[in-house]
């Protein structure tokens, strides 16, 4: 009889990616290995060929043949992995321009998909009513004897598609692959008597609707934890909350973060809602004392054309806290772009860094292992993108606008055309800096300022005119301190998600093993 721990233990195994697919798989293999329930002789092996009455191929239809209102057309998207027929995105068809032999569909008829990209060659569904309908030359339509229920058939070869029996028999070519008639008729499954066949058929409808019930349930718990999640660091994300409200939020959110925060993108969310939180100043408290007469004494000389206007200003900053245009504070220099340009050919294998966009780790590091190399000679007759230590290098071209690296260790070399340095002055932390530019403020200046053709482009001019938040310096420390502290708190909860879903998995993978190690091996 089924191992019940197979669903007593789904509370525990369903964060293993894919659960109930796998849950699914598991129970045709002990349907049809005749663990369901007790039988006392082996099922005889049958052939398609043998159990079937008529095996038609469809046709193709022409686009000059559909029609408004005329029989459908199936496709191969209409068949779904669930044995089941799906109308999504239908076509009709000139009943006029149908081969009548091929039209008409009988309930308890089978259609199988016999050319598909190679994973979905075998898809197999049954026809639950009579109906006036065509279907395309990539699927078959398939009549049995009488002493096969169609469902015992379609649920077998569910089985045989989630094995991946049918992609290991299909042909393949270009862009798709296929299974022949000769080939589909040579497929052999188990047929014992029909009401033992019967008897399967009604125990997988149980079982499958029990997890049908599980996938709704573990569904709508992510959806409610997804909620929760998103109107927590919706809140943590309002501006405008006053402090003793924002620590109540932030406590919330801190205090549930592990139940909160359970796949990776809830992980992205939560690093960038941390920067957000940085620059708005809600990270640490503000001290005072503390004063920024440099950004006033900057903002005096600035010229008309620098100016921050109101509508620029996306929230009200706290207290020392001054607005500055990234030009204000900050060098931007661009690589030398001109003959002296370096060519692959004049790579070496030892020398100076000429550091490109690919070079740039996620973390803000610069790749020591793929780093390109120019010799000395080389290095000096480049006119300018020369870097030095506490230099930031910024990605101004193509899908990676916006990546940005520190240049330690090096302490010379020269960047490519497609980068910028910034070379900040002393009043700004380049790791605050760093962190402005990677957060949803520093994403949104590029939004501004991106010429919007199909290759995403900025120019120095434009990164000049960034708006960015400039609180004293010896909060920026403060700062960095702590979104240095919460980011090594992220990672430890991805590597407990990760260890969570690998545990999940190693569960699910010797519970299955368990209820599965005395099953008969399908072909």
């Amino acid at each position: 009889m089924i191992d019940t721990s197979l669903f007593t233990h789904f509370d525990r195994i369903c964060d293993a990616p894919g659960a109930t697919s796998k849950l699914r798989e598991s129970v045709l293999e002990l349907a049809f290995c005749g663990r369901l329930f007790e039988h006392s002789v082996e099922w005889p092996l049958k052939t398609v060929a043998e159990v079937a009455s008529d095996i038609s191929p469809g046709f193709a239809c022409a686009k000059t043949h559909q029609v408004e209102d005329g029989f459908v057309h199936l496709r191969t998207h209409n068949i779904g992995t669930n044995g089941r027929l799906n109308f999504d995105l239908i076509i009709r068809v000139d009943p006029d321009k149908i081969d009548v032999k091929k039209a008409g569909l009988k309930k308890g008829d089978i259609i199988f998909n016999n050319t598909n990209s190679q994973e979905l060659v075998g898809k197999t569904c049954l026809v639950d009513r009579d109906c006036d309908y065509a279907f395309s030359n990539h699927l078959t339509r398939i009549k049995l004897h009488k002493e096969v229920d169609p469902n015992f058939f379609v649920a077998y070869f569910m089985l045989l598609l989630k094995r991946g029996f049918f992609s290991r028999l299909c042909n393949r070519w270009i862009g798709q692959a296929g299974i022949n008639l000769g080939s589909l008729k040579t497929v052999a499954l188990p047929v014992p008597s029909l009401a033992e066949q019967r008897q399967v058929v009604a125990k997988l409808d149980e079982l499958m609707a029990l997890c049908d019930r599980l996938e709704v349930a573990q569904a709508e718990r992510e959806r409610r934890r997804d909620r929760l999640a998103a109107a927590s660091l919706n809140r943590l994300n309002n501006p405008d909350d006053d402090a003793s409200t924002f620590r109540d939020h932030a406590h919330f959110h801190l205090r549930h973060l592990s139940r909160l925060t359970t796949r990776p993108e809830q992980m992205s969310q939560l690093r960038r809602a941390i920067l957000s939180l940085a620059m708005l100043g809600k990270l640490v408290p503000q001290d005072p004392s503390e004063m920024h007469s440099e950004i006033a004494d900057r903002n005096t000389k600035r010229s008309h054309a620098t100016q921050i206007s109101l509508d620029e200003i996306p929230f009200t900053l706290p207290d020392k806290w001054r607005w500055s245009r990234l030009g204000s504070v900050a060098a931007l220099i661009n690589g030398d772009r001109g003959k002296n340009y370096p060519n692959r050919e004049e790579y070496v294998a030892s020398g100076l860094p000429f550091i490109n966009t690919g070079h740039i780790q996620p973390d803000g590091s610069l790749s020591m292992e793929f780093m390109h190399y120019i010799t000395r000679e080389k290095f000096n007759s480049l006119g300018g993108g020369k870097i030095k230590p506490g230099d930031l290098v910024y990605c101004l071209r193509g899908a990676t606008l916006g990546k940005t690296a520190f240049v330690e260790p090096f302490v010379e070399g020269a960047i490519a055309s497609s980068l910028m340095i910034i070379r900040l002055d002393e009043i700004i932390d380049n790791k605050f800096m760093y962190y402005y530019l990677l957060s949803p403020l520093g994403r949104q200046q590029i939004a501004r300022f991106d010429n919007g053709t199909a290759q995403p482009n900025l120019s120095s001019a434009s990164v000049k005119l960034y708006v960015i938040p400039v609180p004293p310096l010896a909060e920026q420390h403060r700062i960095v301190a702590k979104v240095n502290e919460l980011m090594s708190i992220c990672d430890q909860l991805e590597a407990q998600l990760t260890t969570a879903q690998t545990e999940s998995r190693r569960l699910l993978e010797a519970i299955l093993h368990e209820a599965l190690a005395p099953a008969v091996a399908v072909s």
